[in-house]
């Protein structure tokens, strides 16, 4: 049900009206790869902002929902690549 939910959420991006974004100027090769290091560097980036939430004292739980946001757009990107 996630992957679905990852798939919606791709979709629901790519289908914005306006200018294309950066990932539509992208050739599709490039797209992928660009959409797969950001599924592999996206839990270390959660992991470094959790690290930061402790060290600092900034709120945890807004960091986390920050970090949520991330993974998700992450993981939509990197079934799209895999399709």
């Amino acid at each position: 049900m996630a992957e679905n939910t990852g798939v919606a959420a791709g979709a629901a991006a790519n289908s914005t009206p306006g200018p294309p974004g950066l990932l539509q100027r992208l050739r599709p090769s490039s797209r992928r790869a660009l959409q797969l290091s950001a599924l592999v560097f996206a839990p270390a980036a959660a992991l470094a902002l959790g690290l930061l939430a402790t060290v600092t004292g900034v709120q945890v739980s807004r960091i986390r929902s920050i970090t949520r946001v991330v993974e998700q757009q992450a993981v939509a990107g990197g079934i799209e690549a895999l399709d």
